[in-house]
This record gives C-alpha cells, sequence and structure tokens, in this order.
C-alpha cells in the first residue's frame, strides 16, 4: 500500500487501528473488534488492504491483529502535521501573473482577475487548445455534419473545422449570407425616430 493511500483512512478506520494497537500493547495478541453495517465494512477493508489480520479461533471467536504495514499507516496518520507555508501577502488590485499591472475592471464596476494583457494571452492559449482538439477529431473522423439526417465527416482545413460536412458547409455559408443580407434591407427600410 502507498503512502498516499494511507491519507484516505478514515476516522472509524483509524479507531479500528488504534483498538488493535491498544490490545497489542497490553499484551494481547489480537483484538476482539466486532461490528456490524459500517463498522464490519471497514474492518473488511482494512482486512484487504493488509492493515490488519483476521485471525479466527477454533472456538470461533475472532480476533483483529495489527500488521506492520498497518503499523506504519497508523504513526503516518497520528503524526502531527507540518505547518503550512505563510501565503504571501495579497496584492491588491495587481495581476497576480504578471505582478507587475493592474487588473482589469469591467464597466459594471467587477474585477477580472488578470490584467487585460495576461486575460488576452490565457483566452488566446485557450482558444488554440480547443481549437487543436477539435482539428483532432476532424481529422480522425470524429465528429459528424449537424445537418439534419447527415453523418458524412465535418470539412475542415488546417486552421477551421466547419460542423458542417463539404456539401451542406456550402449550402450554410449562401444561408447565412442572405440572412444578413436581409438583415441590411430590412434595417435600411425602417424610418429613422425623431
Amino acid at each position: 500500500m502507498s503512502h498516499s493511500e494511507h491519507k484516505k483512512l478514515t476516522r472509524a478506520q483509524l479507531a479500528c487501528l488504534v483498538e488493535a494497537w491498544q490490545a497489542r500493547e497490553m499484551g494481547y495478541v489480537g483484538a476482539p473488534l466486532r461490528g456490524s453495517g459500517r463498522r464490519a465494512r471497514n474492518l473488511r477493508w482494512l482486512n484487504e488492504h493488509n492493515l490488519l489480520y483476521r485471525s479466527e479461533g477454533r472456538d470461533g471467536s475472532v480476533l483483529y491483529c495489527l500488521t506492520s504495514t498497518g503499523e506504519r499507516a497508523l504513526t503516518r496518520a497520528l503524526q502531527p502535521r507540518p505547518e503550512r507555508a505563510a501565503r504571501p501577502p495579497r496584492r491588491g488590485g495587481v495581476c497576480p501573473n504578471c505582478g507587475t499591472r493592474p487588473k482589469h475592471v469591467y464597466a459594471s464596476g467587477k474585477t477580472d482577475p488578470y490584467c487585460t494583457e495576461c486575460r488576452r494571452e490565457r483566452q488566446r492559449a485557450c482558444w488554440a487548445r480547443r481549437t487543436e482538439k477539435l482539428l483532432a477529431a476532424a481529422a480522425a473522423g470524429e465528429i459528424a455534419c449537424k445537418f439534419p439526417g447527415c453523418d458524412r465527416p465535418v470539412y475542415y482545413t488546417q486552421n477551421y473545422v466547419s460542423f458542417y460536412c463539404s456539401m451542406h458547409a456550402v449550402y450554410q455559408t449562401r444561408k447565412s449570407r442572405l440572412k444578413k443580407a436581409r438583415r441590411g434591407r430590412n434595417e435600411k427600410k425602417q424610418p429613422e425616430r425623431a
């Protein structure tokens, strides 16, 4: 059992280990730990992970003995935790990424956690990762055309993924151009209000 798994011991499991350790310290071979429900589940888990050994006697009694692995886990769990390093002082209003420029403040008064330059840099990196994943999925043929009834792979280029196959991409482009043209005509027809 690795060191990281010992950190996962619950209080109930630790209590079982402590009882077995106390029984051994008093000179007994093992502790007659009994329980039902959760306690039985904890004992079974400790036995499966070689922290306690379940020994059945001839008379039907069950004793749980602490193993060397269980003893190591118990000592690690009972050691005082080291103090956390003090947090660096907060820089009020300064970007934590660059540490020099002020944080961006929106018109609504909400403060962005980063300055404008760092935010843009992070957004560019995020967009690049997203595009890279989409291009890889499109190249593998994992993304199907979103046109109803079409299951062909999407049209993509070196820098662009269409979400439509090559046949429907042209159709969607024409459709969006027509929408824009109609929108432009409708805006011209509306009289200006004085």
